[in-house]
């Protein structure tokens, strides 16, 4: 019989390499705002990164990217029967010419949330699971850093420019892309061994929006998946995905995908709002990116994009999903084997979650 972890490392690469069965975050708002993040001396690979609306593109050189997840429940009891369950995560991408990319993901589930060991693959029903969608923030700024004894404190910037994507059922069918709302600086202190930092809480400014970025095109789709390793184990895990696409206007692409992962009784009992550590392990969150070239062709509202083979990207890994530590992979991640084409609705900016290979 396979052990309890190849079980576990099997099941996050399944829902990062492939689409899982099912549709739609710690201890923090279900939009996704809040952050954290750092640096590291590694050269990456060279992204087209643009700054703000009002500033040229420029090619810059990612220096390294680092992670933190949570997960938030709400219950509506003893009002309603109302339940949810949201998957969140961040992530910072430091670049050579200091400035940074902070990227927050949220993937929202609700229903009696009764995950069954016996009911492996049947967790879809409108009794169980309900997928709402699933939202991601974007920031661009500028930023230093300071490494003290591999801690290093980051000091980002308030955002010149950023933006907000929903799709799915969070906004009942309907997509949403709008400008960010703005925040304060902030700073973070990151682990250099771990590539990890404590999942922050963001300070919004009241009445504010950023700025757009110019020339790109943003799509969004979101996923969730249920294995069990019963009869064997009691084991149980429920994961959320997220897969962005980013079209920059010189024909590259980035594809990031993001998945959550929770483990334990997964009982969650509208009761117990306060005390989630009592049915479930946080088991952390892997961030994959894959860059290469893509084309479109947009007819009737439908955006067919092709993207090419990855040329570059990284794997970044953080929380309990490798034992306590996290790992960040460079160039030597493992690439995907062939390209993939998405259909995404344009007014929705949303596609169906895609299978990769």
């Amino acid at each position: 019989m396979k052990s309890l972890k190849s079980l576990f490392l099997l099941s996050s690469s399944m829902l990062v390499l492939a689409a899982c069965g099912g549709n739609s975050a710690s201890n923090s708002s279900a939009t996704g705002l809040s952050s954290s993040v750092t640096p590291s001396s590694e050269s990456v690979s060279n992204k087209t990164t643009e700054v703000s609306s009002s500033e040229e593109e420029k090619e810059a050189t990612l220096l390294a990217a680092y992670g933190a997840c949570s997960y938030n429940f709400m219950s509506a009891y003893p009002g309603y029967t109302f339940k949810q369950l949201t998957f969140l995560t961040q992530s910072v991408e430091i670049y050579d010419d200091n400035t940074y990319a902070l990227t927050l993901t949220s993937k929202m589930l609700s229903g009696s949330l009764s995950f069954d060991p016996q009911n492996n693959g049947d967790t879809t029903s409108a009794q169980e699971v309900v997928d709402r969608g699933q939202s991601l923030t974007r920031y661009y700024g500028s930023y230093t850093a300071k490494d003290e004894e591999g801690l290093i404190t980051l000091d980002l910037a308030k955002p010149t420019s950023g933006y907000f994507l929903s799709t799915g059922n969070l906004a009942g069918g309907a997509g949403s892309y709008v400008g960010a709302p703005a925040i304060e600086a902030l700073s973070i202190l990151v682990d250099a061994e771990t590539y990890s930092f404590d999942y922050a809480q963001l300070a919004t400014i009241a009445d504010e929006t950023l700025a757009m970025p110019e020339g790109v095109k943003n799509y969004l789709a979101g996923t969730f998946s249920f294995m069990s390793a019963y009869p064997g184990y009691t084991f149980k895990q429920v994961s959320g995905a997220t897969q962005h696409v980013e079209l920059l206007a010189d024909n590259t692409y980035v594809l990031t995908v993001t998945a959550k992962h929770l483990s334990g009784d997964l009982a969650f009992d509208p009761e117990n709002t306060g005390n989630q550590e009592a049915v479930c392990n946080d088991r952390g969150a892997m961030m994959s990116v894959y860059k290469g070239t893509y084309t479109s062709s947009i007819e009737e509202g439908l955006d067919t994009v092709e993207l090419s083979v990855p040329t570059g990207g990284y794997v970044l890994g953080v929380g309990n999903l490798t034992a306590g530590a996290g790992y960040y992979t460079g160039e030597e991640m493992t690439l995907l084997t062939a390209g993939v084409e998405i259909v995404a609705d344009t007014e929705n900016n949303s596609f169906d979650f895609a299978e990769l290979k």
